[in-house]
C-alpha cells in the first residue's frame, strides 16, 4: 500500500513538474522572440541611420587628396608668378620696347598707355602703338617683341601701306602684358640679347605701286620660240623655259608675245619687241 501511494505520489509530482516547465518554457520562448523581433529592428535602423552619413575615413581621404593638389596649384602659381613683372617696371618695359625698335627703320608716331586692374594684385598694362617703316620692321620688331616676357602679347595688329609711291608700311597694333604689383623686376632683361633681324625676300606692299619702279625695265626679251611645253625665251641674253629663275625672278609663263614673271609677291610682264 505504501509503495502504491509512493508511485502515485511520484507520478504527480513529474506531471506538475512537466506542466511547469511548460508553462515556463513556452512564455520563455515566447519573450525570446519579441527580443530578437526587437533587435533586429534596431539593427535596421542601424543601418539605415549608417546609411545617412557618409564614410568618415573616405571622406578624409578624399579630402587630403585636394588639399595635396591645391597646395600643387599654389606652387605653380608662385613659380608663374615669379616671372610676371612688377607695376613698377612699366617705364623700363617702355624703354626696352624702344631699345627692341633700334636699326629697324621704324618711326614712331604714338604710344598710348592704359591699366587695367584686373582682381587684387594683378594687372594688365595696354599699349596701342602706331609707328611706320618698310613691312620687314614690322615683322621683325613683333619678332624681338616675343622674348621681353611670357606675358606679353600682340592680340591685334594691323599693316597698312602708307603711299602708293613709297615702299613703307604704317603699323597699328594693341600690346597687352600682365603685371603684378609685387612681382618681378625688368632689370633683368638689361643684358638680353635681341633675336637676330630676319631677312625677308619680298614686301607684300611693294608690289605694282601705282608710279613705283617699273621692274619690267629690268628685263631684256630678245625672242620667243614656242613650242608647246618647250617653249623657251631669252631674256638678259640668256635661254630659259618656264620654271626658270632670274636671279630671284622665275619664268612662270611664256606666251607669243611676251613673258610674265614672279618673285613670289609681284608679277612682271615683259613684252617683246618686234
Amino acid at each position: 500500500m505504501n509503495r502504491k501511494k509512493l508511485l502515485i505520489i511520484s507520478i504527480a509530482v513529474v506531471l506538475g513538474g512537466l506542466a511547469a516547465y511548460s508553462l515556463v518554457g513556452q512564455g520563455f520562448y515566447s519573450e525570446q522572440k519579441k527580443v530578437k523581433a526587437e533587435l533586429r529592428k534596431i539593427e535596421d535602423e542601424a543601418a539605415k541611420t549608417r546609411d545617412k552619413f557618409p564614410d568618415i575615413k573616405a571622406e578624409e581621404r578624399e579630402l587630403s587628396e585636394l588639399q595635396s593638389s591645391y597646395d600643387g596649384i599654389l606652387k605653380d602659381i608662385a613659380s608663374y608668378e615669379q616671372k610676371v613683372p612688377s607695376a613698377g617696371s612699366v617705364s623700363k618695359l617702355l624703354g626696352e620696347m624702344t631699345r627692341r625698335a633700334e636699326g629697324l627703320g621704324m618711326d614712331f608716331e604714338s604710344i598710348k598707355q592704359n591699366i587695367e586692374r584686373e582682381k587684387e594684385g594683378y594687372l594688365v598694362l595696354k599699349l596701342d602703338m602706331k609707328f611706320s617703316g618698310p613691312y620687314a620692321s614690322a615683322v621683325n620688331y613683333l619678332n624681338r617683341l616675343q622674348n621681353v616676357s611670357d606675358y606679353l602679347t600682340v592680340p591685334n595688329i594691323e599693316i597698312s601701306q602708307t603711299k602708293e609711291s613709297a615702299p613703307l608700311s604704317k603699323t597699328s597694333m594693341q600690346v597687352l602684358m600682365l603685371l603684378l604689383e609685387k612681382g618681378m623686376d625688368l632689370v633683368a632683361l638689361d643684358g638680353e640679347q635681341v633675336p637676330e633681324q630676319i631677312v625677308l625676300k619680298s614686301d607684300p606692299f611693294a608690289s605694282k605701286r601705282a608710279g613705283g619702279k617699273d621692274r619690267s625695265k629690268e628685263f631684256k626679251l630678245s625672242g620667243i620660240t614656242q613650242a608647246g611645253k618647250e617653249s623657251t625665251a631669252i631674256i638678259n641674253d640668256e635661254v630659259v623655259k618656264v620654271g626658270a629663275k632670274i636671279g630671284e625672278w622665275k619664268v612662270v609663263k611664256i606666251l607669243p608675245d611676251g613673258v610674265t614673271l614672279s618673285d613670289g609677291a609681284e608679277d612682271v610682264s615683259v613684252t617683246l619687241n618686234r
